[in-house]
């Protein structure tokens, strides 16, 4: 058995959030089709943001709005984030990454996506 401590603080206001986006994959599993997604806390302080896609078509008409789990990410760490895209039709979007951290900690990515 093994036991961990782990300690976090803040000292005033200082040091930055900072996100990063990577290893964007789509991924059929369970008859499931799930875009993935690795978010890093590339700041000094941790950040717990609201992530969710909103997809656009070929006219930039919008398609769907797609929540994303909440998780605490903390410097110097990363998450996978997932979400379940099982019912847009097939077709190549446009879509917008947003994590919300609240306060003026707003982040976000904008990618082309094929669905098959």
């Amino acid at each position: 058995m093994r036991y961990g401590i782990q300690m976090v603080t803040h000292i005033g206001d200082s040091g930055s959030r900072e996100l990063a986006f990577a290893n964007a994959q789509l991924v059929k599993a369970k008859g499931q089709r799930l875009f993935k997604l690795d978010v890093q806390n590339t700041g000094e302080r941790w950040v717990r943001p609201q992530l969710w896609l909103e997809l656009f078509d070929h006219n930039g008409q919008p398609v769907g709005k797609f929540g994303g789990e909440q998780k605490r990410i903390y410097p110097a760490t990363s998450v996978r984030f997932q979400s379940d895209l099982s019912k847009v039709p097939a077709g190549r979007y446009r879509m917008l990454i947003v994590a919300d951290g609240g306060g003026n900690d707003l982040f976000g990515s904008q990618i082309d996506l094929k669905l098959e």
